[in-house]
C-alpha cells in the first residue's frame, strides 16, 4: 500500500512570521495537529502542537513566531511511498507526520502516526472509509481529526468567529 492511498490532500500551511499563537489557534479550529510552514512554496519546517507546549501549554507569547518554535529538520516523502517506509521514517526520526510532496518539493498532502495505526487496525485488504453513515460526504480526515475542513459548530462560541474568518493577529 502506498501514501496516495492513505494521505489527506487536505493540508493546512502557515508562514514562518505568522504568530505561534495564531497558529495554535488554527490547529485548534481545524482539529489537526500538525501545520505545514511555507515561504515562498517550499516547505521549510513543521510546527506540532506539541512544539507550543500541547495541551499543557498555558499561555503562548504574544511575540512568538511559527519560525522560533518550528522543527526545520523536515521528513518527506513522495506520494508512491509505501506505507512501512513511511512507518520506518517516521520511527527512526521520532516524528508523527509526513508531508507528502510532488516531484518539485511542492506539498500535496500529509500522513500522521495516526493514519498508519487506523489502517493497522482495519488490515490492508479493506479500502479506506471515506464516508460515515451521519454524513457520507465528510472525508475520513475531518472525522478523525487529520486535517482538511473541519465541520465546527459555532453556536457554542456566538460572536467569536465573525464569517469563520481566521486573520493572524498583527
Amino acid at each position: 500500500m502506498r501514501l496516495k492511498e492513505i494521505m489527506s490532500p487536505h493540508i493546512v500551511t502557515i508562514a514562518p512570521e505568522d504568530s505561534a499563537a495564531f497558529a495554535n489557534e488554527l490547529m485548534w479550529r481545524k482539529n489537526i495537529h500538525h501545520l505545514i510552514v511555507i515561504q515562498n512554496g517550499k516547505i521549510v519546517g513543521i510546527l506540532s502542537d506539541s512544539d507550543l507546549g500541547g495541551d499543557a501549554a498555558k499561555v503562548i507569547p504574544d511575540n512568538l513566531q511559527v519560525q522560533d518554535a518550528m522543527n526545520r529538520q523536515v521528513v518527506t516523502a513522495k506520494a508512491n511511498t509505501s506505507v512501512k517506509e513511511a512507518f520506518n521514517l517516521m520511527h527512526g526520526h521520532h516524528i508523527h507526520c509526513l508531508p507528502v510532496v510532488d516531484d518539485n518539493g511542492k506539498p500535496i498532502g500529509i500522513v500522521t502516526e495516526q493514519d498508519i495505526l487506523t489502517l493497522s487496525k482495519r488490515g490492508t485488504a479493506q479500502p479506506p472509509f471515506q464516508g460515515s453513515p451521519q454524513d457520507p460526504d465528510m472525508p475520513l480526515h475531518d472525522r478523525e481529526g487529520h486535517g482538511g475542513q473541519s465541520k465546527i459548530d459555532h453556536s457554542m462560541w456566538p460572536g467569536r468567529f465573525p464569517n469563520d474568518q481566521l486573520k493572524p493577529k498583527s
